[in-house]
């Protein structure tokens, strides 16, 4: 039986729970945020301090990729214990984590790790890491692992609709949604992710119509599906309910974006994200 071990950047926001039940198959190199003298590492722990910080103050925020040397520890450590890895991370339009890992892999061993462009973030992301974790624990090899994960990218679609168009446009990651930026106070787009940069589905008047959009978006015959809440719980909670009720099925989660993705998108941000049929 193969042995496959799976790192990934902490844009996925698994819970402290899965990862410990996983550890034997998978670590997290996290990223980083700060807001003024505040550092958060990347985690869904430090959410709720980080959210109520960002509210609360004009500074901004700005968030930092993992260095590649901590990508080389974890490379160094399980390739000494006879893994493969399969490496899993932030679309790298986002970020330079992509880069990071890939560099880190060039270093230490190639040929047995395999460095994933998600070219996505959190719910997208976070189903490629249960999906790689679930397999590796099949006993399934890291090159087959990653060759289903590529496939799967192009598959995966994230709408999400910004309380406000400030964070991305100040973060530099509005993509195509740039030339909204004059009519921020008049509208509330919604916003989906192609080929890893982020681009504008439809203009929209007010936060319910864009709801329903959101909703309208994710089709009956979906392979799988979840909600992206970004400090936007009650809402999240409302859209599951619905997406439960369409799709006919119980195992609809909700994802909580942290700190790092939170500094992009902001507070309040809504999402729904979905596998479609190959």
């Amino acid at each position: 039986m193969s042995k496959t071990f799976i790192v990934a950047d902490s844009i996925g926001y698994l819970t402290s729970d899965y990862v410990g039940c996983n550890k034997e198959y998978l670590e997290i190199v996290p990223l980083t945020a700060h807001i003024g003298p505040h550092d958060f590492v990347d985690d869904l722990a430090e959410t709720k301090r980080f959210y109520e910080i960002l509210m609360s103050t004009k500074e901004r925020p700005s968030t930092s990729q993992p260095p590649i040397a901590a990508f080389k520890k974890v490379f160094e450590e399980k390739l000494s214990l006879g893994y493969e890895i399969v490496c899993i991370t932030i679309s790298s339009k986002f970020s330079g984590t992509y880069n990071s890992a890939l560099t880190a892999a060039n270093e230490v061993g190639k040929d047995k790790i395999y460095v994933l462009d998600s070219k996505a973030i959190v719910g997208a992301e976070t189903y490629l890491i249960k999906y790689a974790v679930q397999k590796a624990r099949e006993g399934e090899p890291a090159k087959k692992i990653f060759e289903e994960l590529t496939g799967m990218v192009p598959r995966l679609k994230l709408y999400f609709v910004p309380d406000s168009l400030e964070f991305l446009h100040r973060g530099g990651r509005i993509g195509g949604a740039a030339a909204l930026f004059g009519s921020i106070l008049q509208i509330k787009p919604v916003l989906t992710m192609v080929d890893g940069a982020i681009e504008v589905v439809e203009k929209i008047r007010t936060f319910n119509k864009a709801f329903e959009k959101l909703y309208e978006l994710i089709p009956d015959d979906a392979v799988w599906a979840g909600v992206v809440e970004f400090y936007a719980r009650d809402a999240a909670v409302k859209m599951q309910a619905k997406l439960t009720e369409k799709l006919q099925r119980n195992d609809i989660e909700i994802y909580s974006a942290g700190p790092v993705i939170g500094s992009h998108i902001g507070p309040g941000a809504l999402g729904t994200v979905y596998l479609a049929k190959d």
